[in-house]
C-alpha cells in the first residue's frame, strides 16, 4: 500500500467539494496535451519531511500536470488542507505561480484570476506557524502584533534623552553666525554658469504641442485598451493588480506594431514622423 493512501486523510478534509475538484483533475491532468508539464505530489513532500518518512514518488503519488492545472491543484489543496497545513500549502501555491510566465494562453490566465486573488487574501489571513517565525530573520515576521508591543514598547520607556530640549538664544546666535556666507550645496563657479549658458544657447527645450498631444493620444488608447480588457472581469481593482502586467503585455502584443515603433523613436525624441506613421495604425 502506498504511503499516500496512509495519510491521505490525516492531510486533507475528504469531505471537501475542494477535495473533490482536487480528484477531478489529478484524473485529468493535462487535457489540451501541452507539451510544459510539471510533476505534482499528491501528499506535498513537506509531508513526509515533517514525519521523517521517505517520500513517496511512486506513480500512485506522482502525477503529471498542466502548469494552469498544477497551480489550481495547488489552490484546491491549500482550501481543504488540515489547519496545521494550511501556510504550508498556501506557500506551494504562492511559489507555483511563480511559474504564470509559462502560460501562454491569455484565456488560461484568465480563468485563474479568481484563484489568484483569493490567494493573495489567504496569504494575508494565514498566521505564520510559530516553528518558522522563531526562524525568521526579520523581527517583523519573528513576533506577532502583541508580541511587538510587547518586546520593543519596552524599549522606549524611560528613554527621554533630550526629548523637549531647546537651543538657547545664544546658541542659536553661535550657529547662526557659523552659517553665514555658506551655501547649503555645490555653488557653480561664474565660468561655468557661462559655459554651461553657451552650451544651451539656442537649444529647444521640451517638445513641440502638437507631438505631445499625438503622444497623448497614443498612450490614452493604450490605458483604453487595458480598460476594456479589466471591464471584462468582475474583480476589484486593487485585486486585480496582480494581472495587470499580464495584461499590459498582451495588449503591448495585439499592438506591437504601434508600440515597436514608440520604443524606438517616441521614448527618444518624439519626432513628428514616427508619430503621424503611429496614427496611422491606429
Amino acid at each position: 500500500m502506498s504511503n499516500s493512501k496512509l495519510f491521505i486523510h490525516d492531510v486533507y478534509d475528504t469531505e471537501s467539494i475542494y477535495f473533490d475538484k482536487m480528484l477531478q483533475l489529478i484524473k485529468n491532468p493535462n487535457p489540451l496535451n501541452e507539451e510544459y508539464t510539471e510533476l505534482h505530489h499528491i501528499i506535498p513532500r513537506f509531508i513526509y519531511k515533517d514525519n521523517n518518512l521517505p517520500i513517496d514518488n511512486s506513480d500512485e503519488n506522482v502525477v503529471k500536470l498542466s502548469i494552469k492545472n498544477h497551480i489550481l491543484v495547488h489552490y484546491y489543496a491549500a482550501k481543504c488542507c488540515l489547519q496545521k497545513y494550511k501556510y504550508k500549502c498556501i506557500c506551494c501555491v504562492v511559489f507555483t505561480l511563480g511559474k504564470l510566465s509559462q502560460i501562454e494562453s491569455e484565456e488560461q490566465l484568465n480563468d485563474l484570476a479568481q484563484e489568484i486573488a483569493d490567494t493573495k487574501k489567504m496569504y494575508r489571513q494565514t498566521e505564520m506557524p510559530p516553528e518558522i517565525r522563531a526562524k525568521c530573520s526579520w523581527d517583523h515576521y519573528r513576533f506577532s502584533e502583541a508580541e511587538r508591543k510587547e518586546k520593543f514598547g519596552k524599549q522606549s520607556i524611560g528613554n527621554t534623552y533630550r526629548t523637549g530640549i531647546k537651543h538657547t538664544a545664544e546658541t542659536r546666535s553661535l550657529i547662526s553666525k557659523k552659517r553665514k556666507g555658506k551655501t547649503l550645496r555645490h555653488q557653480v563657479s561664474a565660468e561655468t554658469r557661462k559655459k554651461i549658458g553657451a552650451a544651451n544657447r539656442g537649444r529647444k527645450v521640451g517638445f513641440d504641442q502638437n507631438i505631445r498631444t499625438e503622444v497623448g493620444k497614443f498612450n490614452q488608447l493604450y490605458m483604453e485598451t487595458i480598460k476594456q480588457k479589466y471591464d471584462n472581469y468582475d474583480l476589484p481593482w486593487n485585486e486585480y493588480q496582480k494581472f495587470i502586467s499580464q495584461i499590459k503585455r498582451n495588449v503591448l502584443d495585439e499592438m506591437k506594431m504601434k508600440y515597436n515603433l514608440a520604443v524606438k523613436e517616441i521614448r527618444k525624441r518624439y519626432k513628428k514622423e514616427i508619430i503621424d506613421e503611429v496614427l496611422k495604425r491606429l
